[in-house]
């Protein structure tokens, strides 16, 4: 695992590649990205995926992707408070605004041609809500 980070790898790409025909390279550059109505329901959304990965990195999370409730009533440790502090920096949460703005910087930090978008909740009517209102966003966005 490389301790470069992600705009630095990628600009190494870019610059080394070495094409088999005349493209130039392409960059896709996948995010994990929890979208809601409000800032603060897409927060809570994402603490289902959080606990998740949390459970995973333990061995544990064969059940799939906890319910929000089991979430909210876990008793998270110290340690695993610290852990998923660390692991939200690494996401894509907010209201459309928020996540269609963040999204279009990390395109211009990446340089990347496309975006692939993964959205992890327990409920697959969240899931695509956030995916229609990325989807909204981007359309008014566009339209002007």
């Amino acid at each position: 695992m490389s301790e470069k980070p992600g705009p630095e790898i990628v600009k190494s790409y870019i610059d080394h590649f070495q094409p088999s025909r005349k493209d130039a390279p392409e960059t896709i550059v996948a995010v994990s990205v929890i979208c809601a109505e409000t800032t603060e329901r897409a927060e809570e959304l994402a603490m289902s995926g959080l606990l998740w990965n949390l459970q995973l990195s333990k061995g544990d999370g064969r059940k799939g992707v906890p319910t929000l409730e089991e979430a909210k009533q876990y008793k998270y440790t110290e340690e695993e408070i610290k852990k998923m502090e660390h692991m939200k920096n690494k996401i894509v949460v907010g209201n459309p605004g928020e996540v269609v703005g963040r999204l279009k910087s990390l395109q211009k930090v990446y340089q990347a041609d496309e975006i692939m978008i993964v959205s992890i909740t327990h409920s697959y009517q969240e899931r695509l809500r956030s995916y229609e209102l990325i989807s909204e966003e981007l359309k008014k966005t566009y339209e002007k």
